[in-house]
Order: structure tokens, then C-alpha cells, then sequence
């Protein structure tokens, strides 16, 4: 979000830090370093090669990536966080089988399509969200359009519909210790609370197959604005409430392999503007998903990791990743020559999520103690993604090291 104006969050800081006394508009606007609050309207612009996904979404490991000879219906996958908690999600999807790769190409193709038809969201300052169509309208054209097709027919578009039909499907059960972050508690639901989440609903499609006699057959191109979906509830919260990711969609679509895609986007989310970032091999096993409930199905690692380097391979050709390093524990990614003297960090991703949402982000910044005015005036003048950055980069260092990185932003 470096090239979008800053939100104004006045109003919303003093509620959220339990200041009773509202802020004055007629007083004199506080400045910070001599800057001037905007008093712009707050509106998101995605760049044309840009796209966004919802957070959950880019970290679940909900997508299979084995071929078998039945569909696979409900599958079970699990993780282990940075503290060394268990977390497990189960999948179940619909006739067709769980997601594959090819429906998550759909899924990321169909958020292209809503960012690119809403071309700019704006940022409803009273109810501190986000207001973003839950429906997204389509013709199955465009779709294959956004996916990279050059021709289209029945084939691609049943092929199409068959995903449609598996995403709308798709539900994703917490069943152990939490999985899904609830940004607007900025807490993860537990399998007490017994939550599902869906992916996309409502899936409509009007489209031509029987015709009368005398009819004109209708070309597949020629149809438009038949088909629509609906964002999930819970995912669609998710996205008002500022958890979702920016990233090169051009680039993301030259990657042909979708492993290569998960870590991509598993990398966008963690890096934080990174020059280097390490993974352990357990850490992509687990999130891409390359592992299986059942221990009769499992690849041996000398499999994973084959599929893991090649992977690499296809993010170093897009120019997305410069080289790559791996040792008996993981992978470092380095990004670019400004990575020569910097430390890479391991993603301890568990905690550092607590600085996605602007909720989590507001609550960082009243913990390091700064005054409300302080605060008040860094939101009016420095952008959400540096103060992110920042939080993140400092995170294990002292509070008072914290607060003299935030405050000279």
C-alpha cells in the first residue's frame, strides 16, 4: 500500500485506545515532522498488474496437490506453529473432490476480476472497514481470460464450471487449536467454538445448451455477465477489516507450477519487505500442503524436496526471487543484492500475523506506549505498510528499541 494515500484513523484510535473525550475537527490538526494531515478522501487504487487475496486464503494449507485415482472428498492437514502448537484443518469439498491447484488458480483469477471491476475501494473512516462488493459478476470468457487461455469452448468452461462448482462447495472446519485468524477480534477461533469457513457461495451460471428450432446458436464468447459468486461471510469480513495482501498478479501468472505459486504468495505475506527470508522444510511441507493425515500416502522427503526446488526454480526465472540457499533445515530466499548484509529471519508467521490487521496494528502501537497523540499523528502521516514493516522487523527487540523505531518513521 506504499502508493496510496494514508488512512485518516483519528476517531477510530481514540475508540479503540478508550479515549471517552471525541476529537475536536475545528481545533488546529496536529503535524508530524511539519506534515499536514490529509483530509482526502481514503481510497485504495490497485495497480493494473496488481491483484489481492484474503489472508487466510494465501496461508490455509486447504489445496491438494496429489493426483489420485478417486476424489478425494475430505481430506485432514495439519501444522505445527513456532511455539510448537498443533493446528489441523479439515477439508471438505464437494462431488468433484477438495480443491486442486487448478481451482486455486480460479480463486485468485476471480479476485483479479473483482479488483479489476471495482478498480478502487474506499475506506469507510466511520465504521473502520473497507467497503468492497461481496459479489463478484463474470462471464466464464472473462474468467478464462484472466487465467490465460487463448481460445475458448465447452471444454474450457466445463472444466471451469467443475471448479466453480468445488470452490461453492468447499468447507474448511477448525479441528484443532485454531487456524483461522478472526480479525475482528484479531484472534484465532478455536475448536470449542466449532467455526467452518467457506471459500465462495451462491455460484449462479446461465449459460446456452439446448436450442429451439430456428434459434441461432449462440457463441460461448458472445455471452456475457451470466455467471456470479459470493464471497464467504467470513472470508469477506476478512477483507473489510484490511486482511489481505497486495501482489504482482503478472508475475504470479507466469509461475506454471502451483507449487511455485503457493510459496510465492506464502513469501508475499510473510516478508515484510525482507531481503531474505529462511523457511524450514517442515514449515513448506505443512503449508503448501506436501503432506498427508494418511501415512500410507506420504512422499518420502526426498520427493518434497524435489518438487520444492523446482519450485524455486520458477521464482527465480519470473525475477521474483534472485538465488536461493538450502541446508539440512530449510531454505533461504534472497530477494535481491540489498540482502548481502542482512541477517535472513526465520518467519515465526504465529505471531507476527498479529500486525496484519489495522486492529492488531493500533494495539501494537498502544503497547510500545506511545500517547494518543503520538499515535494519532504517525496514522496521519507515515503509511499502514512502513508501520507494519517496522512493527514486524522490531518485533524481538525491546519496547523501548520499538518505540524509538516508530517514532523516528
Amino acid at each position: 500500500m506504499d502508493n496510496f494515500e494514508q488512512l485518516s484513523l483519528i476517531e477510530r484510535v481514540n475508540m479503540l485506545l478508550g479515549v471517552e473525550e471525541p476529537v475536536d475537527n475545528n481545533k488546529i490538526q496536529k503535524t508530524h515532522k511539519g506534515k499536514t494531515p490529509s483530509n482526502k478522501v481514503k481510497i485504495l487504487r490497485i495497480p493494473v498488474d496488481k491483484s489481492i487475496l484474503e489472508g487466510n486464503l494465501m496461508e490455509l494449507p486447504f489445496i491438494s496437490y496429489f493426483k489420485t485415482k478417486e476424489p478425494l472428498t475430505v481430506v485432514e492437514y495439519f501444522w505445527v506453529d513456532s511455539k510448537g502448537t498443533e493446528r489441523k484443518i479439515e477439508v471438505r469439498g464437494s462431488k468433484w473432490g477438495v480443491p486442486n491447484e487448478y481451482c486455486f488458480d480460479v480463486l485468485t483469477a476471480l479476485f483479479r476480476l473483482h479488483i479489476k471491476q471495482n478498480k478502487s475501494v474506499e475506506f469507510n473512516i466511520d465504521e473502520n472497514r473497507w467497503n468492497m462488493n461481496k459479489t463478484i459478476h463474470f462471464s466464464l470468457t472473462e474468467l478464462a481470460k484472466e487465467m490465460g487461455y487463448k481460445s475458448f469452448g465447452k471444454n474450457v468452461f466445463d472444466k471451469l464450471d467443475i471448479a466453480l462448482e468445488t470452490l461453492n462447495d468447499t468447507t474448511i472446519y477448525n479441528k484443532a487449536n485454531g487456524a483461522f485468524l478472526d480479525t475482528k477480534s484479531n484472534t484465532y477461533l478455536t475448536t470449542e467454538a466449532k467455526e467452518s469457513i467457506g471459500i465462495i457461495r451462491n455460484y449462479k451460471s446461465y449459460r446456452y445448451s439446448k436450442l429451439k428450432e430456428g434459434d441461432k446458436r449462440i457463441n460461448y464468447r458472445n455471452i456475457k455477465d451470466f455467471t456470479s459468486v459470493t464471497i464467504d461471510d467470513f472470508i469477506y469480513e476478512s477483507l473489510c477489516n484490511s486482511y489481505f495482501k497486495i501482489f504482482n498478479y503478472e508475475q504470479f501468472q507466469k509461475l506454471d507450477m502451483g507449487i511455485a505459486k503457493k510459496i510465492f504468495l506464502l513469501l508475499n505475506k510473510w516478508r515484510s519487505e525482507r531481503h531474505k527470508v529462511f523457511l524450514k522444510w517442515e514449515t513448506l511441507y505443512q503449508r503448501i500442503p506436501l503432506i498427508s493425515t494418511n501415512k500410507e500416502e506420504e512422499k518420502p522427503d526426498k520427493y518434497k524436496k524435489r518438487r520444492i526446488r523446482d519450485a524455486c526454480k520458477k521464482l527465480i526465472e519470473v525475477g521474483f526471487v534472485e538465488k536461493v540457499h538450502e541446508n539440512t533445515i530449510g531454505v533461504e530466499f534472497i530477494f535481491d543484492d540489498k540482502a548481502k548484509n542482512e541477517l535472513a529471519i526465520t518467519v515465526d508467521d504465529e505471531e507476527l500475523r498479529q500486525y496484519d490487521t489495522l486492529s492488531g496494528i493500533l494495539n501494537a502501537l498502544n503497547n510500545i506506549n506511545l500517547t494518543t497523540e503520538q499515535i494519532e499523528s504517525i496514522l496521519n502521516n507515515v503509511s499502514i505498510d512502513m508501520i507494519k514493516k517496522t512493527l514486524r522487523n522490531t518485533h524481538h527487540l525491546s519496547l523501548e528499541d520499538k518505540r524509538k523505531s516508530i517514532l523516528e518513521l
